[in-house]
């Protein structure tokens, strides 16, 4: 997206307003415009009309031969291209903002990385240890197959690390990197990575170990070192294997969707009548009431009493009793018992 923001700098970005951009002019003035001369040259100028700054110049193919055009293409690079009024066979790009296309913001997605060898086309791949969300659509990137407990064991037995080379996590401009760790060789750069339970992943370089902020974005091929936290074959993870329901059954199981438990950002959670004492039937909503209230835990209005991911993780295992949440309580105080 182009944006001519209100304070005169014109910014490429990614997403609206969640994203400082991967390509921005830096001109801070007042009532600044982007014009496309009639010599085919982009520039701004300020409210008096004086050109602060040249985007595309010394262009040699004239408006009396070629048609001239400016886009921004899917790729989301911004690009002029030429096409000759006489002879011409297709359009020719004369300029871009990015000569690596993987320069442009979230072009993978999240936890993927961006390979492109001609500087033309793009190749996204996932980052190890996780998987497609939309193989026709790149851009949605990729999530990890399993939930794993990071915080639990995080001993080496368990994890490990592996060194990506020739890429690059680039810096976090909004909310910066997670931290730094100076003077440390590849080995110290991974127990970084190992020794800290927020952290997936860090670039090692100049002998400085930066650890990246999930999600993962905007990985790249360059010419450092991605150190990336890895899950051993033995490592724990979370299943969940739940029955699936037809709305029938969910319209019959809840009265009608009479009770309703809370609401989060996608929606609200119903209150559920076990018909039947069967040992499966009680043991599947046992699980699903266990998941329900860690949810209502984690939107609670109280960000005080919201747990902690580790705490989180000690719920779904069953390692932690999960309570009723303040909110709810009147709620599903007499359906606890079965």
């Amino acid at each position: 997206m182009l944006e001519m923001q209100f304070d005169g700098n014109l910014v490429l970005s990614a997403y609206h307003f969640a994203d400082p951009g991967y390509w921005t002019t830096q001109t801070f003035a007042a009532n600044v415009r982007l014009v496309f001369h009639k010599s085919a040259s982009l520039y701004l100028v300020n409210g008096t009309e004086d050109e602060i700054y040249s985007i595309t110049k010394n262009l040699s193919s004239l408006v009396e031969d070629y048609y001239h055009r400016v886009t921004v293409e899917d790729g989301g690079n911004f690009q002029q291209y030429i096409y000759h009024k006489r002879n011409g066979s297709g359009w020719k790009r004369v300029w871009r903002v990015n000569d690596d296309p993987c320069f442009v913001n979230s072009v993978c997605g999240i936890y993927a990385m961006c390979t492109s060898p001609d500087n033309e086309t793009v190749s996204c791949s996932c980052l190890p240890g996780y998987l497609q969300v939309d193989p026709r659509d790149v851009s949605k990137g990729c999530y990890q197959e399993n939930m794993v407990n990071y915080c639990a064991d995080p001993s080496m037995r368990n994890f490990s690390t592996m060194v990506i080379g020739d890429a690059d996590f680039p810096p976090d401009i909004t909310n910066g990197d997670l931290g730094e760790v100076r003077n440390v060789d590849v080995e110290g750069c991974k127990k970084a990575v190992m020794d800290d339970y927020y952290t997936l992943a860090a670039s090692w370089v100049n002998s400085t170990c930066i650890k990246k902020r999930i999600p993962l974005l905007n990985a790249r091929k360059a010419f450092r070192n991605v150190l990336k936290r890895w899950k051993s074959s033995n490592a724990k993870t979370i299943g969940i294997n739940f029955r699936e329901f037809t709305l029938q059954e969910l319209r019959e199981a809840t009265n009608g969707f009479s009770k309703i438990l809370g609401r989060g950002a996608s929606g609200r959670v119903y209150c559920e009548m076990v018909v039947g004492h069967e040992p499966e039937a009680l043991s599947d909503f046992k699980r699903f009431e266990r998941m329900a209230l860690v949810g209502l835990w984690c939107i609670n209005p109280d960000p005080i009493l919201r747990p902690s991911m580790r705490k989180v993780t000690q719920m779904l295992e069953g390692a932690v009793e999960v309570g009723i949440p303040p909110q709810v309580y009147d709620y599903v105080s007499n359906y606890r018992k079965y």
